[in-house]
């Protein structure tokens, strides 16, 4: 990860540049009209907030897509990697139970995806319900994936997930110290999952 991410690498001012950078102005050094980068690695939603909040003249399949991370391991095949929400109801009535219905069909999909910044994992919402062709494709990506798995740190039980953007903010800044601040999460996350 360090031969990668570091301060040859990462536009506008290396690794402190990037630790100390809104999420917002990251996503515009690659999609804003003066661009300083070429890749953004990040969810889906990026593309929503690039072109709905950052710059609104990109064109889809044009001057803004997306690709698969690369296979690091093809015996492990190439897993989607991604996040979700989900709904909960903490009182039983039948308003709450036609509500929570709704939220399961088509119609409710389609009314989400119209800002484009999100996908539904209902396959039947329609292509032409998303506002245009990166979340188009994205959406299609989704439903024929062979295996989906959630995020890591989203899996990570209390604050841990925090913990390890921590971590790994550490790594970047002293790569030389990435085993001690490693065997240190490590700790944490014995405890998070074992007590």
């Amino acid at each position: 990860m360090t031969s990668i991410l570091n301060d040859k690498y990462i536009a506008g001012g290396g690794v402190q540049g990037a630790l100390g950078r809104s999420f917002n102005s990251g996503i515009a050094q690659v999609f804003g009209s003066n661009p300083q980068a070429q890749l953004y690695m990040e969810g889906g939603f990026v593309g929503g907030i690039a072109i709905g909040q950052v710059n609104p003249s990109l064109k889809p399949g044009k001057t803004i897509a997306f690709f698969p991370w690369v296979t690091i391991d093809p015996k492990r095949d190439s897993p989607l990697i991604g996040g979700g929400d989900l709904a909960a109801a903490f009182k039983d009535t039948p308003d709450i139970r036609t509500f929570l219905k709704y939220l399961t069909t088509p119609e409710a999909g389609s009314i989400w995806v119209s800002t484009g910044a999100v996908i539904s994992p209902n396959k039947q919402v329609k292509g032409g319900s998303y506002p245009n062709a990166l979340v188009r494709a994205e959406a299609k990506q989704v439903a024929a994936a062979k295996i989906f798995r959630f995020d890591g740190s989203d899996l990570m039980p209390g604050a841990l997930g925090d913990t390890w953007g921590s971590a790994l903010q550490d790594v970047l800044q002293k790569p030389s110290n990435a085993k001690k601040t490693m065997a240190a999460f490590q700790k944490e996350a014995d405890k998070a999952y074992h007590g």
